[in-house]
């Protein structure tokens, strides 16, 4: 926390390698609130066993993230012996593929073992009839440095090809220090919870994939939300972090893309520092645009201090519309009438645990029938002196395998390894009186929906908002609801979700 620069050295052996992805793993939280981007340190390698490699930290120190200073970490190896030598080259009728499984409790490793021996070896689409695939697992630890050292010790140890990684029961490190240790390897990892932009970046997370979205693509439906209301002009209100910023940049993006070239327009733009005491002089200016439909990137508790200091100044009921992103869902003061989104089967670890598999054994099975050789991957952490191209090649089949009818929905990727064609389901906060008492409860009233291709789509199929069956989940709003379009969207099987507000 000091406020000058600090030089450290570091002396270490065969560890080093570790030190890096870990350090990094300490200070990701403090880059993430203050959203400051940090590129991987690029370690040259010479054929001198003394090699030197420099990272630069900004640290974001402080209740608001102020930046306070920076550390300067060098980092100096002393080779204990010689090199290790690249393992040799084997046929690529390779009969085992270890697989790890770095999962959040032993029912989820259970399902991951079974998944592998009955559903996937068993099935000749997946693996030919001289291959099969071996589970190594581990339960993950909320300790993101002994995370990695496990990741060494348990799974790189057994040559693992990928490693499919969940969530610690508490904290949220340990993803990424799973990511930056496989990632130096070039070990693909596939993450099915973690959903921060930060893991965006194939600079830093190079070898990472994800079979859920980073919040930063709620921003899609936003758009498709605001067309369907027609609303043509919004306050954007953020958070000065990584997912905040990436939120904004995708809203923009997706916002001057319309097919009917109807921009929205964002008459401001309200960025704050995470770790709110007050919002009442943000609210204030917020007040003095025209516009009174305000989309708000939050946590849950930032969120909730805005939502208090804007019920105080009136600006929670008729008139003006609030529109969120997953956390602030579940924020305290939420007003009635607030619409947001929930990712469908978010939560559902086993049915990811699934995808993940499926998805890696189409890709496994294609590197093996495209490639003529492969090389084995990394025995342990000490190998410093080989690069495991066969793992780059790995990453690279993965991104590309599409599962049409996954056990949650559609799973494909986009080039940085997000998932896409995710869906949600449009929750509206609703209020009502239970005996004397006005309680408020999260509503499915629509879907945003991947369906599949039809014959007068052609071969891609669409994406759209679709309004929920259920007649009796009519979106409550803060101002009066309009007729439904007239329109023959039900044709096509894309209906959208009429919750069209005036003011």
């Amino acid at each position: 926390t000091t406020k000058t620069p600090v030089r450290v050295a570091l002396i270490t052996s065969s560890n080093v390698r570790i030190l890096l992805p870990l350090l990094a793993v300490l200070t990701e939280s403090y880059f993430a609130r203050g959203g400051v981007q940090v590129a991987v340190p690029n370690t040259k390698r010479s054929n001198s066993p003394l090699f030197v490699c420099k990272r630069r930290y900004e640290v974001m120190v402080g209740a608001v993230g102020v930046l306070v200073g920076a550390l300067w970490v060098l980092v100096v190896s002393a080779s204990l012996g010689a090199v290790v030598s690249s393992p040799t080259p084997v046929e690529a009728s390779l009969q085992e593929f270890n697989i790890g499984g770095i999962l959040s409790d032993n029912q989820s490793d259970t399902h991951f073992k079974f998944t592998i021996k009955q559903n996937i070896n068993a099935n000749t689409t997946y693996v030919d009839h001289d291959t099969t695939l071996k589970d190594v697992t581990m339960l993950m630890d909320s300790n993101p440095i002994r995370t990695a050292l496990e990741v060494c010790n348990k799974l790189v140890a057994k040559s693992v090809y990928a490693v499919i990684v969940s969530h610690p029961l508490n904290g949220d490190l340990s993803p990424a220090a799973v990511s930056y240790t496989s990632g130096f390897y070039h070990i693909p990892v596939i993450g099915i919870s973690s959903r921060d932009s930060a893991f965006s970046d194939k600079n830093i997370h190079v070898s990472f994939l994800r079979t859920v979205p980073p919040y930063s693509h709620q921003a899609d439906v936003w758009v498709e939300l605001l067309k369907a209301f027609k609303y043509n002009q919004v306050v954007f209100v953020h958070s000065s972090d990584t997912d905040g910023r990436a939120l904004l940049t995708r809203f923009q993006n997706q916002a001057q893309s319309h097919e009917d070239d109807k921009d929205i327009k964002m008459e401001n733009v309200i960025e704050f520092e995470p770790g709110l005491y007050s919002f009442v002089d943000k609210l204030k200016e917020m007040r003095e645009a025209s516009a009174r439909v305000f989309l708000l990137y939050a946590n849950k508790e930032d969120a909730g201090t805005i939502f208090h200091d804007a019920s105080y100044m009136n600006m929670t009921g008729k008139g003006y519309v609030w529109v969120v992103t997953e956390q602030a869902l579940s924020a305290q003061y939420v007003p009635p009438g607030t619409i947001g989104l929930k990712l469908v089967n978010a939560s559902d670890e086993d049915a990811h645990i699934t995808d993940s598999l499926f998805v890696l054994a189409k890709a496994l099975k294609r590197l093996k029938e495209e490639q003529n050789t492969t090389e084995p991957p990394p025995k342990d952490c000490d190998n410093t002196g080989t690069t495991w191209e066969t793992g780059k090649k790995l990453f690279q089949y993965i991104l590309e395998q599409v599962l049409k009818d996954g056990n949650t929905g559609k799973v494909a990727f986009d080039e940085n390894g997000d998932r896409i064609n995710a869906e949600y389901e449009v929750i509206n906060i609703q209020e009502k009186n239970d005996s004397g008492a006005m309680i408020k409860s999260h509503v499915a009233v629509g879907q945003f929906v991947y369906n599949k291709p039809t014959e007068w789509q052609g071969a891609g199929g669409k994406a759209g908002l679709r309004k929920k069956e259920d007649e009796t989940n009519s979106p409550q709003s803060t101002q009066p609801l309009a007729d439904q379009f007239d329109t023959e969207v039900t044709k096509i099987e894309l209906i959208l979700i009429y919750l069209k507000a005036q003011l």
